[in-house]
């Protein structure tokens, strides 16, 4: 594994830092505003209940550590009600399905109370441990038995490996190592017929045991398992995956955080550029997309080619697990790895790194997606190399540095970036940069719908256009780069559902808009496509089609 550190971040304004205060805000908010409700799980009052509230820890657990790690990243926050939130939790019994959470908060706060609380649940492990003299045979059982017993819903969920490995980084106790080895042993299982996020939370925490110890055994099974996903096709086009292996009628929020963490891992771990293309793409359109406007996650309905109408929204895990991809996400965006400083991730914000007692400090400017533009403002390092990691999307990219004249060094890097086509499986994406894009107001169906008479009064758009699902993409010729003539920012429908223009939160004001010439049987329409990310900002559901075919001059 390479010897690399991730800078902290601190996150300025951009669509992630929206996003991210978006799902902390969903959990100040009904049925969520009373600590009463979430800490049911634990308290367990008389004749009160809500949809889990038997699973311990799952969401007073999931609410710990979501906020805890969103309040280190975000400027501006008032953390009064994470501490009370803890205060509570501290009051009942040590659960092992607590102590991930319990070590988010730990790093948050560095309160000793959330370490003692850590260590006395692990002790519990290392009695039992040296009891049987660690021997693994004896052991996997009955630490299987624990993980399925004391934890919620299922074992993995609650999934020690990432605490033990915590730990031992702090203690250097080895019998650490070896439990959470057995524990992974005893979770394993290959990728059948599971519950997507109950298998990935396990190679996650696999992935962050193996970056805590150096422990390249803890790496090799994740890995594995992802470059089979990736496959077997289990990954759909905009990166979201399904709720359970191989593939089910919906995906969800849960499953697709899980799937941009383990490509944020592995390519940390192994300085594998394909693995943060992977995850790049998967939190612009598959977790952007799932993201609703109270700034929830959950579960869409997907079909061969698309998304379909149904939607649920699940406050109690997919919100806070969806926040935890997109924090992880701006914490890969910078690292000094072999000497040097990469960039990853053109992500807006100040980040920090203490190297070997001298501390860098990184300010990043840039309005992408809209652009590939960025300026990185480096102190404290002015003789290091910055490089940037260019995505295939980008031609022509070219970097420059410069010394400020008030300190440290200004590195840019600038590139070209269109329309494109990308190869499915049965067909073909359009994009714009990372951004995948659709055209949200039209409903996809065998018979098209036709306006009434009184309907064809109201604005152009404003009822969604019934389309015939049999659609081939007329794009033209692409440039010397590859990327089409199809924006549509100077002509802009009368009619938007979606935030768009200055200043919008979700959109990439008009760069991202396409007007793309679509033959049906009976014509040639054409059609506004816009970004997956553009419909976080409304609550029109609809579906959604993501893969078609070209016309053609395209094929």
């Amino acid at each position: 594994m390479k010897n690399t550190k991730n800078f902290t971040p601190k996150l300025t304004k951009s669509q992630l830092e929206f996003r991210i205060r978006l799902a902390v805000n969903r959990l100040h908010s009904y049925p969520l505003d009373t600590l009463d409700y979430i800490m049911i799980d634990l308290e367990k009052p008389y004749d009160k209940h809500r949809h889990a509230y038997s699973y311990e820890t799952d969401l007073t657990g999931r609410t710990l550590e979501f906020l805890s790690e969103a309040y280190s990243v975000l400027d501006n926050t008032d953390d009064t009600r994470l501490k009370e939130l803890f205060s509570r939790i501290m009051l009942k019994e040590p659960k092992s399905g607590m102590i991930r959470r319990m070590a988010a908060y730990y790093r948050y706060s560095n309160d000793a109370e959330a370490l003692d609380y850590i260590k006395s649940v692990c002790g519990k492990w290392l009695e039992i441990y040296d009891e049987y003299e660690g021997n693994e045979e004896k052991l996997r059982p009955i630490f299987k038995e624990i993980l399925v017993h004391d934890s919620c819903i299922t074992g993995y969920f609650s999934c020690v490996i990432e605490p033990l490995a915590f730990l031992y980084e702090i203690t250097g106790d080895e019998r650490y190592m070896k439990i959470a080895k057995i524990d992974a042993d005893a979770l394993y299982e290959e990728i059948g017929q599971s519950h997507a996020h109950g298998h990935n939370t396990v190679l996650r925490s696999m992935q962050a045991a193996a970056i805590m110890s150096g422990d390249e055994w803890f790496a090799e099974l994740p890995a594995r398992h992802r470059r089979e996903i990736i496959d077997r096709g289990l990954q759909y086009a905009d990166g979201s995956i399904a709720e359970a292996f191989p593939h089910s009628r919906r995906t969800e929020g849960c499953a697709i955080a899980d799937w941009i963490i383990i490509n944020l891992r592995h390519g940390f771990m192994f300085g594998d550029d394909d693995a943060y293309a992977v995850a790049e793409h998967s939190l612009y359109n598959g977790l952007f997309f799932n993201q609703l406007i109270t700034g929830g996650f959950g579960h869409r309905s997907y079909n061969r080619r698309g998304y379909g109408t149904n939607i649920e929204e699940a406050w109690w895990c997919c919100t806070q697990t969806g926040g935890l991809a997109m924090i992880e996400f701006a914490r890969h965006a910078l690292q000094f790895t072999e000497g040097k400083i990469r960039v990853n991730f053109l992500v807006p914000g100040v980040y920090t790194l203490n190297n070997n007692g001298k501390m860098i400090k990184a300010t990043v400017s840039t309005n992408f997606p809209e652009d590939f533009d960025a300026q990185v403002l480096i102190e404290g390092a002015d003789d290091v190399e910055v490089e940037f990691r260019i995505p295939y999307y980008v031609k022509n990219a070219k970097t420059h540095s410069r010394t400020s004249a008030s300190g440290g060094v200004y590195h840019t890097v600038r590139g070209d970036i269109g329309f494109y086509t990308e190869q499915r499986e049965d067909g073909y994406s359009l994009k714009y940069g990372p951004l995948l894009l659709s055209p949200m107001t039209t409903d996809w169906q065998s018979i098209p719908v036709k306006l009434s008479e009184n309907e064809k009064n109201v604005p152009d758009g404003y009822i969604k256009e019934s389309n015939s699902d049999e659609c081939l993409l007329m794009l033209g010729k692409p440039d010397k780069n590859g990327f089409y003539d199809l924006c549509a920012k100077d002509n802009l429908p009368v009619w938007t559902y979606y935030d768009d223009g200055a200043g919008s939160h979700t959109g990439t004001h008009g760069k991202g808009l396409a007007l793309v010439n679509c033959k049906f049987k009976n014509g040639v329409k054409k059609l506004y496509f816009q970004p997956l990310c553009y419909a976080t900002s409304n609550l029109t559901i609809n579906n959604v089609r993501l893969v078609f075919d070209l016309d053609e001059q395209n094929a």
